[in-house]
């Protein structure tokens, strides 16, 4: 069984001047790659010359390159090890192998000739149009805005139509292509990064990368099968120490995008110009990833012991199946014994990272892709990333997956962009489909790079998605609580999860006096391994240089954990020279993911009705009636209809209030200046802010020929509901609830009892009454009782239905029949309920659906009389 390992590629003792001086050429070297500022400090001198300050930096160095197995430049590498019956335990540390780099590549100086692309679409605000923009000199993603102007519209548009542009091609747009205007126009959007390339954005970040350096080991090390044994004992039992995670990201993200798009898949694209979500207004309404733990109550003498052993805490349970990842960072520490270093749930590829360019490691990266991704249903897609240089050398890994999404204009067909893809919520889980293959998408992430990192909103979004079933490891949890500074040894039979820790906060030590006296009245070890996330050194405490480091430590990051080192002198692992050297090994567990492929209806935005005035006014439930007779009065009523415009409203339950959403059809611009000035008026006096938002028609609900149609329907029920039959004081929308019943029923019953579909509509409400509850049916039964014992349609209620009727037989859609006809009546009786039953809506949905049920039932059991 082939693991990956990690080790420092130092194996000199720090603390001998000597053996430094020894080393010295290796070490400058080493610095040379890692930091440039620092090596033009030390190469033309010894250490022992060195200034003080200087030489802590260096002694910082030595000692990652020394203890820490982070993969970092010539001072740790990476190899392929394993697991098996013969142990080696020697390590060549001068047999590596430094991976090709990436070479940016070569700019034409000549900026005119290269062929660019408009980065991304605009949105309009106060004057301008923003765009998200790759920022070359911030090295980042970010909104830049150009004064809105005819001139520049018309740039844009003619951008739009093209795949890529010349500065000649741009320039002959203009009436003179020698115009000075053209020349500073094209200037500006390159400025901006309004136009880009890829090639233009790729040499910026790597610019400076040719003197970073990946190793890789050729030799190997190896482990005894005893280890594998203790691991497999460890995934049968220990699955209690887990428990999955919520994204405060996608809980904002969550409400944010049900409010605005409710069950609308949306491009990609279309996100990108929208204003709340690129600047992450959404997130601000949360803390931000806050994590609370259920923390299980431990006796007293926990929190004073030396070592406790979870086993007799935690039951006995097999890690959960939603883990179908499982990495377990470790040392052997002898005696059929490891100590945990770090645990990693679902991200496959973490460790792989950038080093998959040495082949034996893509190899096996390989074979764990194939064990995990299996769904040929899906498309897996990788993501590209263009971000600042540091982000840019973690990330520069060889492909895995054949499709990749990226955030530029790319013509290879293996390339995803973002307008080819659209997103929804479904249930509480966020879906990708790719618009044209209507297949889902999953996002994977190949190598370690934090999501908040990334400048891009939508790629920081996709990086999220990879990363929504998470779990937390409880021991690592502990050192969060505020209210501890020490945490005994934690294991779990034979493997120390985490040794001794104790917390120093700089909130409570205010020198490095008081640092001493607090290391000693806290017992802590020394040597102490100390730091914060990753960044730990080996210290002696004791020792003045490396005391002042822990205090600048502690400064630096306000919180650092002090870790006792059991494993230190204790390694079965020696450099050819026969010195002690402290490899981590990564075991890796993996099994298929399951993928939930998405094979409901992708109600996909397609276009914007520009036409349309769409306002939406939040209102308390208890208000919803009050608030739609004082709008629609009949003074907007006569308006409406003197100008023949077409309009309707729907109530939509949001988070803690109700939306009421109006929208006015096929407007002019005049008429559009008239009803925002009416809504303006209205929402002063109501003191009912309101928003405009843009109206995308549902094309996929309702056929995109006969879209139209549904919308002249929702006007009928709109505008009947606000009429005052005869000389009645009360609108019909104020009418008992069961008189509407009546008439919806009846509209139904008569449109369905003859019609081809008659059927699967029984079929289908047959269904939704089976699903009940004993409770709902009860209730449902009783209003229907009453409704059948009702008087009947007076002759304007008739007079409604048969024009309602003779449209909705006529919809293309209905035709159609099948699925795609029993989905119109579904959606048309569930915005009839939305609308004539504002405090009821499911209960009298469901009673329309009881009442086909029983009615078609009859029609269609009955026996046929004799003719």
């Amino acid at each position: 069984m082939d693991i990956l390992f990690r080790a420092p590629l130092f194996d000199f003792e720090p603390s001998s001047e000597q053996e430094i001086e020894e080393n010295w050429d290796k070490i400058v070297e080493a610095i040379s790659v890692s930091s440039e500022s620092l090596f033009e400090e030390v190469s033309a001198f010894q250490y022992r010359d060195l200034r003080p300050y200087v030489k802590k930096k260096v002694y910082k160095y030595i000692l990652r390159g020394r203890y820490r197995a982070t993969p970092f430049g010539k001072f740790a590498a990476v190899g392929i090890g394993g697991i098996d019956g013969h142990q080696k335990t020697q390590l060549d540390l001068d047999k590596v192998n430094s991976l090709e780099n990436v070479a940016a590549k070569e700019t034409n100086s000549d900026l005119k000739s290269l062929s660019y692309f408009l980065i991304n679409d605009s949105f309009e605000s106060w004057g301008y149009l923003r765009f998200l923009s790759y920022l070359c000199e911030d090295r980042r993603w970010g909104l830049v805005e150009i004064p809105k102007n005819e001139t520049v519209e018309i740039l844009i548009q003619n951008l739009k139509k093209s795949n890529s542009v010349t500065f000649e091609t741009f320039s002959s747009w203009f009436e003179d292509p020698r115009d000075e205007m053209a020349e500073e126009i094209w200037a500006k959007m390159l400025e901006l990064g309004i136009l880009n390339c890829e090639q233009k954005i790729e040499s910026s970040i790597r610019s400076s990368q040719k003197i970073k350096i990946d190793q890789v080991f050729e030799d190997r090390l190896t482990l005894p099968k005893e280890v594998f044994t203790i691991i497999k004992q460890f995934e049968d039992t220990a699955g209690q120490l887990f428990s999955q995670t919520k994204s405060s990201y996608f809980d904002s993200l969550r409400g944010w995008f049900s409010d605005k798009f409710d069950d609308r898949f949306v491009p990609l694209s279309l996100l990108a110009v929208d204003h709340e979500f690129l600047t992450g207004n959404f997130l601000k309404s949360k803390n931000f990833e806050k994590e609370i733990d259920s923390m299980i109550e431990f006796p007293p003498n926990f929190w004073t012991s030396e070592s406790i052993d979870l086993r007799y805490f935690f039951d006995s349970q097999p890690i959960s199946k939603g883990i179908f990842d499982l990495q377990l960072v470790f040392k052997s520490v002898g005696n059929e014994s490891i100590q945990l270093e770090n645990i990693v749930c679902n991200r496959p590829f973490v460790y792989f990272g950038r080093f998959n360019r040495d082949g034996n490691i893509y190899k096996k990266e390989v074979e764990i892709k194939n064990r995990i991704f299996q769904n040929g249903e899906v498309i897996y897609a990788e993501l590209r990333l263009f971000e600042t240089e540091s982000v840019d050398s973690i990330c520069l890994t060889k492909q895995l997956f054949t499709q990749y999404i990226t955030p530029l204009s790319d013509n290879c067909p293996d390339a995803i962009q973002l307008k080819d893809i659209e997103m929804g919520l479904v249930g509480d889980r966020f879906v990708l489909v790719h618009r044209t293959l209507l297949k889902t998408i999953i996002p994977v992430v190949t190598h370690p790079l934090n999501g908040r990192e990334i400048s891009h909103p939508i790629m920081r979004l996709l990086w999220e998605l990879d990363h929504q079933t998470q779990f937390r490891f409880f021991p690592f949890t502990l050192s969060r609580r505020i209210d501890i500074s020490y945490i005994p040894r934690l294991s779990w039979g034979n493997i120390i999860l985490q040794n001794r820790r104790w917390i120093a906060r700089s909130s409570a030590i205010s020198n490095e006096m008081e640092l001493r006296k607090w290391l000693e009245k806290s017992e802590v070890p020394s040597p102490i391994v100390a730091g914060y996330m990753d960044r730990e050194l080996l210290l002696d405490w004791k020792k003045e240089m490396e005391l002042n480091i822990l205090w600048s430590e502690l400064n630096k990051w306000g919180k650092v954990n002090l870790m006792e080192p059991t494993w230190l002198g204790k390694s079965e692992f020696v450099s050819t020279c026969g010195k002690p050297i402290y490899p981590q090994f990564i075991a890796q567990k993996s099994k298929p993911k399951f993928e939930p492929n998405f094979h409901g209806l992708i109600n996909s935005i397609e276009h914007c009705d520009r036409d349309c005035l769409y306002i939406l006014i939040r209102v308390n439930e208890e208000n919803l009636l009050d608030f739609l007779t004082f709008w629609f009065d009949e003074t907007i009523l006569v308006f409406l209809n003197a100008e023949k415009i077409k309009w309707y409203y729907l109530v939509y339950p949001s988070q803690s209030q109700y939306q009421i959403r109006i929208r006015f059809l096929t407007l002019t611009e005049i008429q559009q200046k008239m009803l925002l000035n009416i809504s303006i008026s209205k929402s002063r006096s109501d003191f009912h802010p309101f928003e405009i938002r843009p109206y995308y028609p549902e094309t996929k609900k309702y056929g995109r020929s006969d879209y139209r149609k549904s919308e002249l329907l929702f006007h009928l029920e709109s505008s009947f509901l606000m009429k005052r039959p005869g000389d009645g004081d009360l609108k019909i929308i104020e009418f008992n609830p069961t008189a509407n019943a009546v008439l919806l029923t009846e509209l139904w019953e008569s449109m369905l009892s003859a019609h081809p579909i008659l059927i699967p509509v029984y079929q289908c409400s047959k269904e939704k009454v089976n699903a009940l509850s004993k409770q709902e049916l009860k209730n449902i039964t009783g209003i229907w009782q009453e409704l059948i014992n009702s008087e009947t349609l007076v002759e304007y209620q008739k007079k409604w239905i048969k024009v309602y009727s003779k449209l909705f037989l006529g919809h293309s859609v209905l035709k159609a029949g099948g699925e795609l006809g029993l989905r119109l009546i579904n959606n048309h009786i569930h915005m009839q309920a939305n609308r004539f039953f504002l405090n009821d809506r499911k209960l009298y949905e469901d009673m329309i659906h009881f009442h086909l049920y029983k009615r078609l039932g009859k029609v269609i059991y009955s026996p046929k009389e004799k003719g």
